[in-house]
């Protein structure tokens, strides 16, 4: 609720709709199926999973998607997993508002990048 609650906020400030909101990897999934966003915020840990294995799913279906992690775990290993799993972005939960809203607008703008990587 607190993440909806910055995007609510902030939505005045750019372009941002959020779309969908889920509460399991499953449901993560079949969202981006629905309603195939450009972000997706992933946590890490999930109740019936990993955000990384719901991450490599939702790109190996949608590979435009651009997935930021939002976890409370700071841990080397974790941000290189999310790294090899597709993610562009690992975020500390404890982000500011602001930062929050500078990854989601920066992983957008990941995608309408039409140069080369």
């Amino acid at each position: 609720s607190g993440i909806r609650t910055v995007l609510s906020a902030h939505a005045s400030d750019v372009a941002t709709t959020v779309v969908g909101e889920a509460e399991t990897a499953a449901a993560a999934v079949t969202g981006v199926r629905q309603h195939k966003p450009d972000v997706v915020l992933l946590d890490i840990r999930l109740p019936d999973g990993s955000g990384l294995e719901a991450c490599r799913q939702i790109l190996k279906e949608r590979p435009e998607t651009n997935v930021l992690i939002l976890t409370s775990f700071s841990n080397d290993s974790l941000v290189y997993e999310a790294v090899i799993a597709g993610a562009k972005g690992y975020l500390m939960k404890e982000v500011d508002p602001s930062g929050l809203m500078e990854a989601i607008e920066n992983a957008a703008a990941v995608g309408c990048d039409s140069g080369p990587p």
